[in-house]
């Protein structure tokens, strides 16, 4: 259908785009995937002509320019919050009213007419990514663009949204941390690396799904780098036999017969055998990200005893009844994930808990979905993190920050300059450094790469001690929360 070409690089010349040139077809859907901070959002944005070209050079080039692509940002802007929904969704396109209104009735069927006159920064971040969705449905594109479409979304809405992607002939590029959105969807797959400590960028186009990417790609580095080290030991018995030669010719030179025209031969002969060994490039091995590491600080292994009960008879945002007859009740050591509509209350039921257990004699720590709440975004990771500032505090956070995959250059890059998913770790590792009685997470795994939604999930299957988390993530659910339970109008449900 269409090719491009690209190429992102800085100012000062570090590569955030190798150039890297693809042919999409019709049907495609082609997943992004790679660890955060490593040009997923960035491609897309230099693709769809929404990069801001002051501090990078940008190179493309289009067999179609006058393709129109339905683009949906990871975030809307300050400026998108003040419009209403009417505004924002028709853009004054009033032929498209009728199938605004179908669209509205299977994404938000409980908004009414009245709902349309509202500013998008008075709807639930799921209703906004909903409303987003239904923007983008209405566009007669030629290409889709997805960032995160999935953040802060119901299971109702995700399944909705896999259904109408794959309905879809026109081609499809996104980035997901979904991996059930992934492997049900995806045929094709885009890998991004930045390696060398992040100066040089790798892009790796698999045809296929993502579950055959990974084994494939497992057996492959596993084959090369076997290749890699039985070439390596080849390469040092040539070594110590060169060695072993020379060592012996050297003795003979000097002790024996130093004037011998053959041993000086045979020296000279070595000389060059060595200057060919040292000119044959050996294969190295494939180099891999390495995984994120996030080290909680001071949790210690308690037992199982009695932590909260939490009564509240009605939910409540501006006057507007949304629940009623709440009860949570938890241990020292449970684990709950919350699921339910978006709308429904669930990020202001977590307010009202993180109020109440403030007064409790326990830290709770809470991770909001607005991640902004959580980070001051002037500062840089390394300033976030700190506690008592101490030089010995400051080595640790580093260190932390440098298993999750910052340089030291982004650790100390204020936080507005780097990407969603890099604020999203900055955040859950200065929760995790308050060493919390109480986790409360709206939300963790959005903008986070799977690779790192893997990671987080092993770090906290081993923290010891509660956590109530909001999540839509079926796969965090399935990994980590054996008690699940839905927020409905009539109270908790449990699943």
């Amino acid at each position: 259908m269409f090719t491009f070409s690209l190429n992102v690089t800085t100012k000062a010349g570090r590569e955030l785009i190798t150039s890297f040139s693809l042919s999409v077809n019709t049907y495609d859907k082609i997943a992004l995937i790679g660890e955060e901070g490593n040009g997923k959002s960035l491609f897309l944005k230099a693709l769809t002509n929404n990069i801001d070209e002051t501090n990078l050079n940008v190179s493309k080039n289009l067999s179609n320019t006058t393709l129109l692509f339905g683009y949906m940002k990871q975030e809307l802007s300050t400026t998108a919050l003040q419009q209403t929904l009417y505004d924002f969704a028709l853009d004054y396109q009033w032929e498209k009213y009728h199938k605004f209104l179908s669209l509205m009735h299977q994404l938000l069927p409980h908004l009414t007419e009245s709902d349309y006159h509202r500013k998008l920064s008075s709807f639930s971040g799921g209703e906004c990514v909903r409303i987003q969705l239904l923007k983008v449905a209405l566009m007669r594109a030629d290409v889709y663009i997805f960032d995160e479409p999935t953040n802060n979304l119901d299971l109702e809405t995700i399944v909705w949204f896999e259904s109408w992607l794959l309905s879809l002939t026109e081609p499809v590029l996104f980035v997901s941390h979904d991996t059930h959105l992934i492997r049900n969807t995806a045929n094709r797959i885009l890998h991004f690396e930045q390696l060398s400590r992040k100066s040089k960028s790798r892009i790796t186009l698999f045809e296929g799904s993502y579950d055959d990417f990974h084994t494939t790609r497992s057996r492959m580095i596993s084959h090369h780098n076997n290749v890699a080290d039985n070439q390596m030991r080849e390469r040092e018995k040539q070594q110590q036999r060169w060695q072993q030669q020379y060592n012996k010719v050297s003795h003979q030179l000097r002790h024996v017969a130093r004037n011998d025209p053959g041993l000086q031969k045979k020296m000279k002969n070595l000389k060059a055998q060595k200057r060919r060994f040292e000119r044959c490039s050996d294969l190295s091995h494939i180099e891999t990200e390495s995984p994120v590491i996030i080290n909680p600080q001071g949790i210690q292994t308690i037992t199982t005893r009695h932590l909260f009960k939490f009564d509240l008879p009605e939910l409540l945002i501006e006057s507007k009844r949304l629940a009623t007859a709440l009860t949570l009740s938890m241990t020292t050591t449970d684990r709950i994930a919350c699921i339910g509509n978006n709308g429904s209350g669930k990020t202001t039921f977590i307010h009202y808990l993180n109020t109440f257990t403030k007064t409790l004699p326990f830290r709770t720590a809470i991770l909001h979905q607005d991640i902004h709440q959580c980070i001051n975004l002037n500062e840089s990771p390394l300033d976030n993190c700190v506690i008592d500032g101490s030089k010995e505090e400051r080595e640790s956070i580093a260190a932390a920050l440098g298993g999750l995959r910052f340089t030291s250059e982004e650790m100390t890059t204020p936080l507005n300059q780097l990407s969603g998913g890099q604020r999203t770790k900055t955040a859950l590792l200065k929760i995790l450094r308050q060493d919390p009685d109480l986790l409360i997470l709206d939300e963790p795994t959005r903008n986070l790469s799977p690779d790192s939604v893997a990671e987080v999930v092993r770090v906290l299957k081993a923290f010891p001690k509660a956590i109530f988390c909001v999540t839509h993530d079926r796969a965090f659910i399935s990994e980590l929360f054996p008690t699940c339970i839905t927020l409905t109008p009539m109270g908790f449900k449990l699943m």
